[in-house]
């Protein structure tokens, strides 16, 4: 089993389980960072995949919960937009909830932008290295190096990608974390365009 929620179209609990391995895709918050550290511990150094510094981890959070903060250093511009990674940016306006059966757009590194759509909420999930609760399951594909990156609904940011199964060409299911509990959880806010 990797996980169970409750359907709320159906009114049933669905357990899950899947043949493939759940890989966890470690959290990276700002773009393309990668962290010395294995755990991403407070001030280790966030940077870009030339080196060029980003900030430092301020905060990190995992099992249980899969999300982390970068304190940003001075120079370093940071704007209301997810990147699609194929040319666009795109606005975020607020961090509003949508509900399930809605669609949803997510962002990473490796594979860019895909879409499509929520499954269900409160998503408790085993990886191999520790259990995480309250994610959003999706059937968006994604693949290593692509955690991290946001889901966006209508312009609402909605989350971060924390792992799944599957990938880009046959599909999948992945799994992130709700925005508004991660901002809320370190006192931060989101910069809208």
């Amino acid at each position: 089993m990797n996980g169970w929620y409750v359907d709320v179209q159906t009114n049933t609990v669905v357990v899950t389980v899947n043949r493939h391995k759940v890989t966890l895709h470690r959290l990276r918050r700002v773009r393309r960072i990668r962290d010395r550290r294995p755990l991403r511990h407070p001030g280790s150094e966030a940077t870009d995949q030339y080196g060029a510094l980003y900030g430092y981890f301020a905060g990190s959070t995992f099992p249980y919960y899969d999300y982390a903060w970068v304190q940003t250093v001075a120079g370093v511009n940071l704007w209301g937009y997810m990147e699609g990674y194929n040319g666009y940016w795109y606005y975020v306006r607020g961090s509003a909830q949508v509900p399930v059966g809605s669609g949803v757009c997510r962002s990473g590194s490796t594979t860019g932008m895909w879409c499509n759509y929520i499954q269900a909420r409160n998503q408790t999930v085993n990886y191999p290295q520790g259990v995480v609760y309250n994610l959003t399951r999706t059937n968006v594909c994604a693949q290593p190096g692509d955690s991290g990156g946001s889901s966006l609904s209508s312009n609402q940011a909605q989350g971060v990608t924390s792992g799944g199964s599957g990938n880009c060409s046959t599909g999948g299911t992945t799994y992130y974390q709700e925005v508004n509990p991660i901002l809320s959880a370190y006192g931060l806010s989101l910069i809208l365009t």
